[in-house]
This record gives structure tokens, sequence and C-alpha cells, in this order.
């Protein structure tokens, strides 16, 4: 979260989340400013409910004003509560539909709900009203990448960077796509420059983690592990981070550790599938295999698409000589996550196993393209 301050009561609150940001709108009456600031304090800290006081509060003041309804969309939107946040965006918008800050916000909270349409055309209407805010091209980018179109998004990415370089959450987009074309070097360099730019961006740091992972520059990912944890100390994705990289650095009883307290910080959907599926790596190599398989079907029943834990399962079937179970296993990591060149081999292994060589060729294939590519 940055503030830039302008003079005499008019500034630009960027919020980011998920890699769009929020912005409200800008100016105020002096009376209804000290309100504003107040809201925007509260936001900051969490104190969502007292914000939504000072909001109306502002909205006593200032009635026929479209940037209260804003300002309380943002609250609406940081409480999960996004139906009533397109409520007050739309509101502020009936008072005055040229406002691009409204549009922008009201897009990102279409796209919270899954509704890429709707989402992909405030934004464009944004746009159209303020051509030059390079945090409208990153919101379109990052809408139009939830869509699937990628070179397109790549494109938005790159307009927002032009328009301002220093902008980080461009950068942390670019990255993102970047990682997962497994193009590396371009991942790490525009990762790099994101948490350059705001330190706190935390997405930045998993991404650039897992980059560095890649390139076996242990020491950086564990470097950027410390950075979340100095950010979080109770960030339970961060303990199983640095937990995959104490694995790869050889110390799997530390890397145990670390796993073990992801799942007591956070034995959900958000970080336990993740803990879990590490735990069962770790176990694996260890020969305990009854610990390896209650760990990846743990995974599996936090998040049933988490892909590792499923390659995990279906290595472990390979061994044992399930090829039935195994070959079900490789099939779901291939669904999951289709460019992942360890499923794709051991899934044609099992086809070769069981003598349906056609199928093993293709899967062969399709893994000899990509290493290549990698």
């Amino acid at each position: 979260m940055r503030y830039f301050s302008f003079p005499t009561f008019f500034f630009l609150l960027t919020l980011t989340v998920g890699g769009y940001c929020n912005t409200p709108l800008l100016g105020a009456d002096g009376e209804a400013e000290e309100y504003y600031n107040l809201a925007q304090e509260c936001y900051q800290k969490g104190t969502l409910e007292e914000g939504l006081r000072a909001c109306q509060k502002a909205l006593e003041r200032e009635p026929n004003s479209p940037r209260p309804y804003n300002y309380m969309g943002l609250l609406y939107k940081k409480m999960g509560r996004l139906d009533e946040a397109i409520s007050h965006f739309q509101k502020a918008l009936e008072l005055d539909a040229n406002l691009p800050e409204a549009h922008t916000n009201l897009g990102n909270a279409y796209l919270e709900k899954g509704l890429l349409e709707e989402s992909i055309k405030e934004h464009q209407k944004a746009l159209e009203l303020s051509p030059d805010t390079a945090e409208f091209h990153n919101n379109l980018g990052f809408a139009l990448e939830k869509r699937g179109e990628l070179e397109e998004a790549v494109a938005e990415y790159l307009r927002a960077i032009r328009l301002n370089p220093e902008l980080a959450e461009p950068h942390s987009n670019l990255g993102r796509l970047f990682l997962k074309r497994r193009i590396f070097h371009r991942a790490i360099t525009e990762l790099e420059k994101a948490v350059e730019i705001n330190p706190s961006l935390v997405e930045a740091h998993y991404l650039l983690t897992e980059a560095y992972v890649t390139q076996n520059a242990l020491e950086r990912a564990t470097g950027e592990c410390e950075k979340l944890l100095e950010l979080n100390p109770r960030d339970a994705r961060a303990h199983t981070r640095l937990g995959m990289v104490l694995a790869r650095k050889g110390l799997p009883e530390e890397a145990i550790k670390e796993g073990l307290k992801a799942l007591e910080i956070d034995p959900s959907a958000s970080g336990g599938a993740e803990a879990h599926a590490l735990l069962g790596d770790l176990y694996s190599a260890q020969g305990k295999t009854k610990e390896a398989l209650k760990s990846y079907r743990a995974a599996i029943e936090v998040d049933p698409n988490c892909a590792k834990a499923h390659l995990g399962l279906a290595l472990l079937y390979n061994k044992a000589g399930m090829l039935e179970e195994a070959l079900a296993s490789f099939k779901e990591v291939v669904r999951l996550d289709p460019t992942n060149p360890e499923a794709r081999k051991g899934l044609g292994l099992v086809y070769e196993l069981l003598g349906m060589s056609r199928e093993a060729d293709e899967e062969f294939k399709i893994y000899e393209a990509l290493i290549r590519k990698s």
C-alpha cells in the first residue's frame, strides 16, 4: 500500500490487491477532507467499520458527491462484501458517469465476482476517459489475463510501464507471466524490479522465490523467504516456501519444521495443501511411505486441485507397481498442470508399462518439447 501526496488536499491513494490497483477519486471540500483521510487510515489499519462511519460523515457534508460512495465501495470490497461494494461504485457513477477511478474500481469488484466481461468493459471505459493512466492499463491487463488473453495482457502491462516505470504491479504481473512461460531470466528481471519499487509487494516476493529456485539460486530464494517473514512472521505460505528451499538445500529436518509450522499457523486451503504436499515430498524422500501417503491425501482433501500432491501420489503408486492408480494420478496432474515435464514423463512411462505404446510416444514427445523449451 503506497501513498502519493499532492498539495492542498489532492492525492492519489493506490491500494494493491491481487495484481491490480484500486483508486479513490481525487479532490474534496476541505470540510470533508478530514473524514476521507480518516477513511484511508482505517483502510490501512483494517478498522473498516470505522472507515465506513467516516465516509458517512463525509457524505453528510457532500451529499451529491460520488467520492464517499467510491470510498465506501473500497471498504466494502476489502471486507469481502462485493455486492455492497459494486452497489456503491455504481452509485458513484450514477452521480458522475465520467469518473475513471470509479469505473476501474467497479471493474476490479466485478473481477473478484468472476464477472470477466463486465470487468473488462469497466476497465476499457476507465481508459477511454483517462488513456494515459498506468494503473488503468495494468488493471485491464490483469482482467485480460484472467480471460486467457495473455498477449493482450502483456501489451497492457508494457503500456503501464511505459507510462509509469515506477509502478510495481505491472512489473510483478509481467514477471508472473514470464515465470509461467518458463522464461526465467525475464521473470527475474521484472520481479526484482517490482520488489525494488515496492518492497512490501508480497506476491512478487513469492514469485521471485519460485524463480530463484528454478535457477538453483537457493541463497537468494532463502533471502526472499526471510523478507516475507519479516513482513509477516505468521505467514504460513512463507514458512512453506522456506521449507521447500531448505529441502532443495539438503536440510530435510529443518524443512519439515517449516512445513509443520505452516500447518500450525494455517491448516486451511490458503496454505495447508501446499504444506501437506511439501511434507509428503520430504517423507517420501526419507522412505516414510505411510507418512507421505497421509500427507499427500491430506493435501488433496484440503485442495483437490493441488497438482503437487497428485504428482507425489502418482510417483508413490508407480514405485509400488500400482499402475492403474499411478495412471489416474498422473492424468490428474496433467489436467491441472499441462506443462509439468515430470508428470508428462511419468505418464509416458506408465503407458509404456501398460503396453499403450502410441499414448506413451505422444507423452514422451510432449516431455521432450517441454525440456527443450526450458
